[in-house]
């Protein structure tokens, strides 16, 4: 099983090579117009992941300025069964004692309150695989779908299993959320039933992701090949971004992970 990092357990990463094609950096246009590409690995059973994509965003819209975003599968239960299992068994194997599982919840719902970002672990009865959901964020982005709107099917997605409880393996719960966000449903659950097809592409792109060395999530990763792991506060953020902004640093200076300090959560 892998990592969902804690803030307090991960730092500026080492740089990575670019991801996919999430990292296309456009020498042409500069200034306030230039797009800012990232890719951000994630799962969305992750509570970090949820608590991390929520900071960048507003740190986004704060900014003002035009990005782009690609959303890479790391799935944290490679193996999980197809028809997920159930959250206590998950917690246990995870956590390893539900009185650790129970201070996970405590620590996960506190930062989120204080955020506007809500966790109700009470209402998750079964953790699904998310292979499905992921595909249908990879459909959704072949769509033309715009940056904030993705984003938002991204963060719908995670509310759906953090504040309802519902089971993100479903095709009619998927196809649903995707309705919500201007999508075919009808599209979206062609898509999703097309099971093994989708489920060996998603599994590919997780485990690409994985190779490059990047063991826990979330992460987020530059154009340039910075990368920040762990639910940083804002402020780090902030800094990896500006960081990005400047561009590549010329070989004989600092490598990028130097260039930024993220400082621990407590």
């Amino acid at each position: 099983m892998n990592a969902c990092v804690r803030p307090d357990e991960a730092d500026i990463a080492a740089p990575v090579p670019p991801i996919g094609s999430a990292c296309r950096p456009d020498a042409s246009v500069a200034g306030p117009d230039r797009v800012l590409h990232l890719s951000v690995l994630h799962d969305l059973i992750c509570p970090w992941s949820r608590l991390a994509i929520c900071r960048l965003l507003r740190v986004l819209s704060r900014r003002g300025r035009p990005w782009s975003i690609v959303w890479e599968p790391f799935l944290l239960h490679a193996e999980m069964p197809r028809l997920g299992m159930a959250y206590v068994e998950y917690a246990r194997q995870k956590y390893g004692t539900a009185e650790r599982a129970r201070r996970m919840e405590r620590t996960v719902s506190a930062l989120g309150r204080g955020e506007g970002v809500g966790f109700r672990f009470d209402r998750i009865q079964r953790v699904p695989s998310t292979i499905a959901a992921h595909r249908l964020i990879e459909w959704a982005s072949s769509c033309r779908t715009t940056p904030d709107h993705l984003a938002g099917l991204v963060l719908s997605l995670s509310t759906a299993h953090f504040e309802r409880g519902l089971d993100l393996s479903l095709p009619s719960v998927l196809a649903e959320i995707a309705a919500m966000h201007g999508l075919d449903p009808n599209a979206a659950r062609a898509v999703l039933l097309r099971g093994r097809e989708a489920a060996d592409h998603v599994q590919m792109r997780a485990q690409a992701n994985a190779a490059l060395g990047i063991n826990g999530i979330p992460c987020l990763v530059t154009e340039d090949g910075l990368a920040i792991a762990g639910a940083q506060d804002e402020p780090a953020i902030e800094r990896l971004l500006d960081v990005a902004e400047l561009g590549s640093p010329a070989p004989d200076q600092a490598r990028p992970a130097d260039a930024i300090s993220a400082g621990r959560a407590a």
